[in-house]
């Protein structure tokens, strides 16, 4: 019981925290013109929905602590990358959370890999002890949508 407590008033700290910290979800491509960096070249079969910019490589620290705080309280399990793709085990305090922090958790996780690869676009939400598939966050069309 006191160690349920325990994660329970971490997950409370940590959501706190991520309140405060300024994750913003990934802004999509508006216009060439409009964008400081030079024009990635794409393939014709897919277009990138994210175009990371300095600022973005600067809060990846960030990020990573964050993600590395969600594991160890035992919100994430594990991450995998499969493609384009993110699967994120989630733990029993996922669970806890609200639907609004649910889906900031999604998004640092997702803006971390993004920025390094502006081709994954969705986070495959998988329970971390049976590995079903639980829901997904897909900001380019829903959003976060769990089953």
């Amino acid at each position: 019981m006191k160690i349920a407590k325990a994660i329970l008033a971490a997950g409370v700290l940590f959501i706190f925290y991520l309140s405060m910290c300024n994750t913003q979800t990934p802004r999509t491509r508006t216009s060439e013109a409009n964008s400081p960096r030079k024009p990635v070249v794409q393939s014709p079969q897919k277009s990138q929905w994210f175009t990371p910019t300095a600022e973005d490589f600067a809060k990846q620290p960030v990020r990573l602590k964050l993600i590395g705080t969600m594991k160890s309280n035992g919100l994430i399990v594990k991450l995998e990358q499969y493609g384009d793709t993110i699967h994120a085990h989630v733990g029993p305090l996922f669970y806890m959370a609200t639907f609004d922090e649910k889906k900031k958790f999604m998004n640092v996780i997702l803006a971390y890999y993004a920025t390094d690869d502006p081709d994954i676009d969705m986070v495959t939400i998988k329970d971390g002890y049976s590995g079903k598939r639980i829901g997904y966050y897909y900001p380019k069309m829903v959003g976060l949508k769990l089953y």
